[in-house]
């Protein structure tokens, strides 16, 4: 976009609200020049812009600090955005003067999760607004920003649901994390703004959670990952002050809709094989596992499942037309 392009949808209002966008920013800050040559015209063309930055101020002076919209800045991996969020939760917890009951603590994350990907958004969108990066390079940025969404929601839901449950084990004691499973647009790293998450929740074999301190609340693990894709749901889906931070499909999952928000690999793998449609087949083309953003608890579902096998069992069936 040439920053002349836009005069056409340049009016007194935008021009008002973007000269009290800069009026907030200290004059100090970094890169101010940038911010005066493209704000408006960036502002013109998209309304979300405006408006995180007329909401926001604080997080685009930390853009403009650490350099972040400036041409040849180089755009951080999902461990980065993870280590970012896990830092803004932390400080969450130590500017708390006393312990967040569960319902403070959900919405203090849902809060951390929303302007972390406002903040983010509008580094990306500022990049390919601005021409600094490639369209593939926006797709792949934007999906890399949900995935590092998702893996904290997942960690926060465990972490607090350990607390009062247990870890969640095999029967031989092995421990077990929910697996992520991005499927279509972000499982291809093509994921755009309005895009929706595709997720298929799975876990890895049967079992039972150790229970707190005193032994007591013993689950299955079954009914523990589905209050964990519950609660990342929650975290991710829902409208607050600050807007939702990722539309939540999960109708992609064996049965859609009827079907348990939760399998096990031998569930899944069973489904694939016997009853799965054509269509269920092909989408695990663009299947991504989600967890090796994860500390601990690393399993790979792919070594328990032979997605190609099964790809390859339905195209098989397809007679080849001549």
């Amino acid at each position: 976009m040439r920053s002349d392009n836009s005069m056409q949808w340049i009016t007194p209002a935008l021009r008002e609200q973007v000269e009290q966008i800069l009026a907030s920013i200290p004059s100090g800050t970094r890169d101010i020049p940038l911010l005066n040559t493209w704000l408006l015209p960036v502002c013109a063309v998209s309304p979300y812009m405006a408006r995180v930055a007329s909401q926001y101020p604080q997080s685009i002076q930390g853009l403009l600090d650490t350099g972040a919209l400036q041409a040849d800045s180089g755009s951080p991996d999902s461990m980065q955005l993870l280590e970012e969020l896990d830092h803004c939760w932390q400080k969450q917890l130590d500017d708390s003067p006393a312990a967040l009951d569960s319902k403070q603590r959900e919405a203090r994350q849902q809060g951390v999760l929303r302007q972390f990907r406002h903040r983010h958004l509008f580094r990306i969108l500022w990049n390919d607004l601005t021409q600094s990066a490639e369209l593939m390079q926006t797709l792949k940025e934007l999906s890399l920003l949900a995935d590092a969404c998702i893996i904290a929601a997942e960690r926060w839901t465990h972490d607090s649901l350990i607390m009062r449950y247990g870890e969640p084990c095999s029967s031989e004691g092995r421990k077990q994390r929910l697996i992520v499973l991005g499927m279509g647009k972000l499982g291809g790293y093509e994921l755009n703004v309005s895009s929706d998450i595709d997720l298929i929740c799975l876990y890895a074999e049967s079992g039972q959670t150790s229970g707190d301190a005193r032994g007591k609340g013993v689950i299955d693990n079954g009914d523990f990952f589905r209050r964990v894709a519950q609660g990342l749901t929650r975290l991710l889906n829902s409208t607050t002050a600050d807007g939702f931070a990722y539309r939540v499909d999960t109708r992609l999952r064996p049965f859609g809709e009827s079907g348990p928000l939760v399998m096990n690999l031998e569930g899944l793998e069973n489904y694939y094989l016997t009853q799965a449609r054509d269509w269920e087949r092909y989408a695990m083309i663009k299947a991504r596992s989600l967890d090796y953003l994860k500390t601990s608890g690393n399993i790979n579902p792919w070594s328990h499942l032979s997605f190609t096998g099964v790809i390859l069992t339905t195209t098989r069936s397809i007679p080849c037309v001549t």
